[in-house]
């Protein structure tokens, strides 16, 4: 049962893919029948999942016979991936997080919000390339007039793992230049140290102690 649920679901997002709705439609609700009658114990997370994208082709259906812009039905379908896929980042379930978006991409590209969560989820599950790839197509396609600086932080944290030191010094300093965060300045201030180059690493972290004492205090002692 497990397995034909699995290939309804794979159907119907064949059919969105190609824009045959009726037809993703009918597999949806197929696959969400799959669940109903399943012997194993239901996943009411999947099962919320289908039957909120049963919802979505319903108003998609329903665009059409009333001439309604479709633009509209993929506006509501992005609130929906957008949704589910923060679900699963809060579970920690990093690698459904991955499909998801990943899977939302097969429907709606390019899409800022599917390239910031992969970014996160791949940095967790320690895929620092890919974590980098997909924060600069964050960057690439981020809201008009809006800054994510912390995105720079995070490309930081991937280049410092993978030991490109000057990669991430390059992108904490622009994530400074955007929001000057003792953060941002704490991250700085350790690729510093990893390179041996102590003046440097002085100057951040007395930066990260000057704007917030309380956290980065205990620095003193690594400067001294």
């Amino acid at each position: 049962m497990i397995e034909k649920r699995e290939e309804n679901i794979n159907n119907a997002f064949a059919f969105l893919k190609t824009e045959e709705f009726n037809n993703a439609l009918q597999f949806f609700q197929k696959a969400k029948l799959d669940e109903v009658n399943s012997d194993s114990k239901r996943d009411p997370i999947v099962y919320t999942e289908l039957d909120e994208y049963s919802k979505a082709m319903e108003i998609y259906k329903n665009a059409i016979e009333t001439n309604i812009n479709e633009n509209a039905f993929y506006d509501e379908l992005e609130k929906l991936y957008h949704h589910l896929g923060n679900f699963y980042m809060e579970r920690g379930e990093d690698l459904k997080v991955i499909a998801f978006y990943e899977k939302m991409l097969t429907l709606m590209e390019p899409n800022f919000f599917a390239y910031s969560a992969l970014g996160y989820a791949y940095a967790e599950t320690k895929e620092y390339l890919k974590a980098i790839k997909f924060y600069n197509k964050a960057n690439e396609f981020k809201p008009v007039g809006e800054e994510y600086e912390y995105f720079y932080d995070e490309i930081g944290l991937a280049y410092q793992e993978l030991k490109e030191y000057e990669k991430a010094i390059e992108a904490y300093t622009k994530a400074i230049e955007l929001d000057p965060y003792e953060y941002y300045y704490f991250h700085l201030g350790n690729v510093y140290a990893l390179l041996g180059e102590y003046d440097e690493m002085k100057k951040a972290y007395l930066k990260a102690i000057e704007l917030d004492s309380d956290t980065y205090g205990y620095l003193y002692e690594k400067i001294n």
